[in-house]
């Protein structure tokens, strides 16, 4: 009963002070504040969703907001392209909410780009932005100042998320405090709908009220008027606005399309952005692709932020395009407004990208998707249309071979060699000079030596040496061996003969020896 108390008092406060809010204080610290944390899904560890709400009643300009991690990266940002029609302004209404996503969330769970507010690449390809088991997350605004954060220090479960406590439904209000009793473990829960809003300043407009930045409506694209198909649309045939406006610079320019991949084309194609401030991070969002020449389809881009001098690429599979292998073209355009030059390209061979390298666009065959261009080639037989390497030139005492392409000695006047001795003979095989064979008969050994047949060089005669004593045979020791068991076996035969008699003759042989000490004894 006291808890229920609790939870009345603090969301009739809540609405109290709401009520007292002017749009002065729209960016107050309570007024956006995080709502879910989902640091990981059940299939992987970048599986990260983050929502914020405008907990009052006053809608809150987040421009230039970001979301930061413990390690003070700033991994999600709401930022925003530049206008031709006046300044652009992300807004959320009074008591809706701002869903972010990282690109695996949205991939794992079959969502679409457009249905959230934001979808970033995680900053860590195998942890992602968030660590999941302590860490530390606060929004913060355009001047980076905290709006509001939120730390845990403890494991959970990977079904689990932090999801703040909730005092009052129609309109939500959550708990505004900073400590565990405003957040609990929570099961994975479906994000909720995004409420963020798009809003133009009309530079025309003196009083700089704000403006919703409404797309073409049906009629007007029948009736030829506005051109281009509505922003957020995939995939509809569309043409050109009947007087498109000059290119807008902008620092996200197409950077690399891969048309005709090896093999099958479906889910092997890409376009690549790439993000040339190399000080600041970007969003695609209200970019659009406008795919093919005559009937090209539009396509639009995930709210996503491309970091500085990063690089970002769309399979065919992502968002649906088809790019024909003959002649084809891609253009970068903010709804009806063309984003840098159109990209064209003609019949390229398999797997060979279309890339920006050195300022210049030229066929590769290393597709780089995600990162920066390759300025190499790898020969193939049937690469006679790619930009040829520059080659160092020769040495002056060398040419390149025609075959190979290789440097090579240029062959000189062949010198003559340096003539043999007197008593010697160049070798035919070898070209050295060798000793020349004598037909002399050799000089006779010495005495005491004899000569080698096989060298032909003297050796020393070596003596057998003699004995005082005749050399015994093999047999000799033998024999004596065999003579010392002979008689031992005697030996011991006469001992046993010599004992079984006595053992047998032995009364006779004690009468005797009794009769002889008688005799003794006589005497």
């Amino acid at each position: 009963m006291l808890k229920k108390i609790r939870v009345l008092f603090l969301g009739l406060v809540v609405l109290a002070g709401s009520a007292c809010v002017t749009p002065t204080h729209a960016s107050s610290a309570t007024s956006m504040v995080l709502t879910y944390v989902q640091p990981g899904g059940s299939t992987g560890a970048k599986e990260e969703l983050i929502v914020m709400h405008n907990n009052s009643a006053v809608e809150v300009d987040i421009t230039n907001w970001c979301v930061m991690n413990k390690s003070s990266v700033l991994f999600a940002c709401f930022t925003v392209q530049a206008s031709s029609e006046g300044e652009v302004h992300l807004i959320v209404p009074p008591y809706q909410s701002a869903t972010i996503a990282s690109f695996e969330y949205v991939a794992a769970h079959g969502g679409s780009g457009a249905a959230f507010s934001l979808v970033y690449p995680v900053t860590n390809q195998s942890s992602g932005s968030i660590v999941g088991s302590s860490d530390t997350i606060s929004l913060v605004n355009a001047d980076r100042e905290v709006m509001d954060t939120f730390g845990w220090q403890a494991t959970f479960s990977s079904s689990k998320a932090w999801s703040r406590v909730k005092l009052l439904s129609t309109p939500d209000i959550y708990g505004v405090g900073n400590d565990t009793n405003d957040w609990t473990l929570a099961s994975l829960a479906n994000y909720p709908t995004s409420g963020l809003e798009m809003r133009i300043v009309k530079p025309e407009a003196g009083s700089g009220d704000i403006e919703t930045d409404t797309p073409p409506s049906d009629e007007s694209e029948s009736s030829g008027g506005g051109g281009g198909s509505e922003p957020g649309a995939s995939g509809e045939t569309d043409t050109l606005p009947d007087s498109p406006s000059p290119p807008l610079p902008s620092p996200i320019v197409i950077n690399e399309l891969l048309a005709n991949a090896a093999g099958t084309d479906t889910r092997n194609e890409f376009i690549e952005l790439h993000n040339t401030d190399t000080a600041a991070a970007h969003s695609l969002q209200g970019l659009r692709l406008r795919v093919g020449l005559d009937s090209a389809k539009w396509y639009t881009l995930p709210n996503v932020t491309v970091p500085a001098d990063g690089y970002i690429s769309f399979k065919d599979s992502e968002l649906g395009f088809t790019l024909v292998n003959t002649d084809g073209g891609v253009q970068l355009y903010s709804g009806d407004t063309a984003i840098g030059d159109l990209i064209e390209y003609s019949s390229p061979k398999d797997d060979q990208a279309w890339a920006l390298i050195d300022e210049v666009w030229q066929y590769t065959n290393i597709p780089t998707p995600g990162a920066a261009n390759s300025a190499m080639t790898i020969a193939t037989d049937d690469s006679t249309d790619m930009v040829p390497s520059v080659q160092k030139p020769c040495a002056s005492h060398q040419f390149r071979n025609p075959d190979t392409g290789r440097c090579k000695l240029i062959a000189t006047a062949v010198k003559a060699p340096t003539p043999c001795k007197a008593d010697q003979t160049r070798n035919p095989a070898t070209g050295r000079c060798k000793n020349s064979t004598s037909t002399n008969a050799p000089t006779p050994c010495k005495e005491g030596q004899e000569r080698n047949p096989e060298t032909n060089r003297c050796r020393t005669i070596v003596k057998m040496a003699t004995a005082d004593f005749g050399v015994k045979g093999v047999q000799t020791k033998a024999s004596a061996q065999l003579s010392w068991y002979y008689w031992a076996a005697i030996i011991g035969v006469i001992l046993v003969v010599l004992g079984y008699a006595i053992w047998e003759w032995r009364t006779e042989l004690v009468g005797l020896w009794k009769r002889l000490i008688a005799s003794f004894a006589r005497e």
